[in-house]
């Protein structure tokens, strides 16, 4: 019987490992156009999503 206990543990990188990591996401993901266009699009969105939040709350708050 393994003494690990259950679920998930902590990742545990060494430096190489980082540094490895941190490269793949540098040359792959912030280089490649449509991922950076993804990002930008979902940015957007977010910004658009919590003007109309606030403006929902604005419309319970003074019942209009």
């Amino acid at each position: 019987m393994s003494d690990r206990g259950g679920g998930f543990g902590p990742a545990r990188l060494t430096p190489k490992e980082f540094r490895d990591l941190a490269n793949f996401f540098k040359d792959y993901l912030a280089d490649n156009p449509v991922i950076r266009w993804s990002i930008v699009a979902a940015g957007i969105g977010a910004v658009i999503e919590t003007l109309h939040i606030g403006w929902l709350a604005l419309r319970y708050i003074f019942k209009f």
